[in-house]
């Protein structure tokens, strides 16, 4: 048993993380309280019983920090005080800490009851996973191919993913990773170290960076073993996050065109800029205020490209511009203004009317043949013009609507859009 000054390691026989996986377990240990604890075993005392019931419990060191581990980890426990001392001041639980690293492995750590157990005694492992655990120098490490370790069983808890690998370090990296190909890293790059990395410069002035990652594309062993460290790849891993300061990031946009930019004011192309960015990747990007607004500033250009199609939906658009070019950057042909050009027109159409009606009452001088009086004859052809001009112009006058109030606005038109106007 473990002292209260000392760290004893356990291997991890169940997580309870709930009130369903292991009710016996959760309801022995607290309920609630039990969440996130371990039932374990001392690594030095390994015993053939198997029933849960008869083994002890460990509650996270942390109250704000949970590292679980997963079955057959080993991690560190240590005693201290529980909520028994409100009773007895010698009351004590056991609290472990995060795994142990014993295969330097990200995804997992978790070792087998025997390693290389004697045919017929004991767990040991399958023949076929024995190639998983070679000598190295004077280390047995661990270089699982695709099919895994064959620890986890179908239906454990925790599914085991090979292709997912651990970061490979820079100096002087603080690196958070997850199990699942998430990580956080705080770097920086150098000249001397980390050219076959997929990020950063080759000035030696060690600038920042920043990079969370959240889910790895499965390699299973098509570039490199799946043993060896890995880099960021934001063309590969599922979400990026980069925040830099002078690194190149490559970057391939699924979207980039720059034919509708002036000469001399086309930006920089993504993977070539080389000052401060954020840069923001993954297979769909969803920005939502709930309750305010999205506020995008620039301070050269605002560029927007998508391979289908933009949609904007809104109650209303404004777009306030000294200058709107509609097609291409070369546009030359500038818009009518519609209220203008109707009340233009119907100005026009009006002063047409007056023409139609003189029309339709022309005649030319003649002589009455009974009488001999000299009398005006209609003009029928262009009675018939006049007819004709009339409807048209009456139709035409229709559709371009009416000037009406003291403000002179155009309503009841069928040509002006009620949704776009222009200044």
């Amino acid at each position: 048993m473990a002292s209260s000054l000392n760290l004893e390691p356990v291997r991890v026989l169940a997580v309870i993380l709930d009130d369903k996986e292991y009710p016996e377990l959760f309801k022995k240990h607290g309920e609630w309280a039990s969440i996130g604890g371990i039932i374990f075993e001392f690594v030095k005392q390994p015993t053939k019983d198997k029933n849960l019931l008869n083994k002890q419990f460990a509650a996270p060191l942390y109250s704000n920090i949970k590292h679980l581990p997963v079955e057959h980890e080993i991690v560190l426990v240590v005693q201290s005080s529980d909520s028994g001392i409100l009773d007895n001041l010698n009351s004590f639980s056991y609290y472990y800490l995060p795994p142990t690293n014993v295969w330097a492995n990200s995804h997992h750590n978790a070792v087998p009851d025997q390693i290389f157990a004697i045919p017929g005694e004991g767990d040991g492992l399958p023949d076929r996973s024995r190639s998983d655990y070679v000598t190295v120098g004077d280390k047995v490490v661990r270089q699982i191919d695709t099919n895994g370790t064959e620890i986890f069983k179908p239906g454990d808890p925790f599914t085991e993913f090979p292709y997912i690998s651990t970061l490979t370090p820079y100096p002087g990296d603080l690196i958070l990773e997850g199990r699942w190909g998430n990580s956080l890293r705080f770097s920086s790059t150098n000249s001397d170290y980390g050219l076959g990395r997929n990020w950063g410069n080759y000035l030696s002035t060690n600038p920042p960076i920043t990079i969370l990652r959240n889910g790895v594309e499965p390699n299973l062993g098509e570039t490199k073993p799946v043993w060896e460290t890995v880099s960021e790849d934001i063309n590969k891993d599922y979400s990026s996050i980069y925040l830099t300061s002078e690194q190149k990031i490559p970057l391939k946009p699924s979207a980039f065109r720059t034919t509708s930019f002036e000469e001399n004011k086309t930006p920089i192309s993504i993977p070539e800029f080389r000052n401060p960015q954020i840069i923001l990747s993954s297979d769909r990007l969803v920005f939502n205020a709930s309750q305010d607004s999205i506020l995008n500033c620039a301070n050269k250009t605002f560029t927007v490209t998508s391979n289908e199609s933009i949609n904007l939906q809104t109650k209303k658009t404004v777009v306030e511009s000294q200058e709107v070019l509609l097609g291409s950057k070369d546009a030359e042909e500038r818009l009518i203004k519609g209220d203008t050009f109707v009340k233009e027109m119907l100005s026009f159409l009006n002063a047409m009317k007056q023409v139609q009606r003189a029309l339709g009452t022309a005649t030319v001088p003649s002589t009455d043949p009974l009488t001999g009086l000299p009398v005006n004859i209609p003009i029928e052809s262009l009675v018939e013009v006049s007819t004709m001009f009339g409807a048209s112009i009456d139709k035409f006058a229709n559709v371009l609507g009416k000037v009406r109030g003291p403000m002179a606005e155009v309503s009841d038109s069928t040509v002006l859009s009620n949704t776009t106007k222009t200044q």
